[in-house]
């Protein structure tokens, strides 16, 4: 489970909204608390392998939230570095001996960093790693990565997570979005269906 608690919680949230445009498999949420509107992009990315959400204020360093990786049974989530988590685990199947391994890597990258092994890339403010949660601080804006692999037909699943998200890292938010955009219309737009129009 990926969690995100923003510390706007709680506040008087005005204007909601939700959607999900089947044009580019692209989910998006905006609303306001108080006299900031915060906006949420997400999509999983075929091209990339990855799960990607963008998250934005229109005030500068008005974004602070909390990210944390979990499972509620066999999984471990340990600090790597100062700004980097690792959950790791195996399944537990009665019938079958040497379940299902996987893992799901986290980093921070600050700007001016390196980008390498990222899963949140905040545009300004700060961020840090402790107790399975990344936490950003007055921040304009983040982009959250996320990859995760079994062993079930890669027996480098752990090298490989790291590898695809080394890879998206690597790559703007624009670009990303372009990537997975231009991967779901090869196949969605082969088709159209209108259902008319409502007064």
């Amino acid at each position: 489970e990926l969690t995100i608690t923003f510390d706007s919680e709680g506040g008087d949230v005005r204007d909601y909204r939700r959607d999900l445009r089947l044009d580019d498999a692209v989910a998006r949420t905006t609303y306001r608390v108080g006299d900031v509107t915060f906006a949420r992009e997400t999509f999983a990315s075929a091209s990339d392998q990855a799960l990607v959400t963008r998250i934005t204020s229109d005030r500068a360093r008005a974004l602070t939230f909390r990210v944390a990786l979990a499972r509620k049974e066999n999984a471990t989530v340990t600090p790597e570095g100062a700004d980097s988590l690792l959950m790791s685990g195996q399944l537990v199947s009665k019938d079958y001996e040497g379940s299902m391994k996987f893992a799901c890597r986290l980093r921070v990258i600050r700007e001016g960093e390196e980008r390498e092994f990222a899963i949140v890339i905040p545009d300004g403010g700060t961020a840090s790693a402790t107790d399975g949660a990344v936490r950003v601080e007055g921040a304009n804006a983040a982009t959250i990565l996320l990859t995760a692999r079994t062993d079930y037909r890669d027996k480098s699943f752990d090298r490989t997570c790291k590898s695809q998200l080394d890879s998206a890292a690597s790559r703007k938010f624009d670009d990303l979005r372009a990537r997975h955009v231009a991967d779901h219309r090869k196949l969605f737009d082969r088709v159209k269906l209108l259902l008319g129009r409502t007064n």
